[in-house]
């Protein structure tokens, strides 16, 4: 199956859909933008009735929250569809 997006820039780089039957993990260097491109595809995934689980390691989830706020996305709906689920890891603690 395939997701087709709503953004026009998404549309061009991937004009023959998305397929969607395996997990997405975006890596790259620091500073190259992996959260926003995940979140776009978050986005979208989102309006198309799918769910996501956020880790976060070096953002709280009130400011990824904000962020995807940003980009159009209310969070806030989809936790109360319990479609968006969180892992916040705190690197700061140095004992489990």
């Amino acid at each position: 199956m395939k997701i087709y997006f709503e953004r026009d820039w998404m549309k061009e780089l991937l004009f023959e859909g998305w397929v969607y039957e395996k997990p997405l993990l975006v890596s790259g260097p620091g500073g190259s933008g992996k959260p926003l491109i995940g979140n776009f595809f978050v986005d979208e995934w989102l309006k198309k009735g799918g769910s996501v689980i956020f880790m976060t390691a070096s953002t709280s989830i009130e400011t990824h929250n904000r962020m995807m706020k940003h980009l159009g996305c209310e969070l806030e709906k989809y936790e109360e569809e319990e479609r968006v689920f969180y892992i916040e890891l705190a690197p700061q603690i140095e004992d489990i």
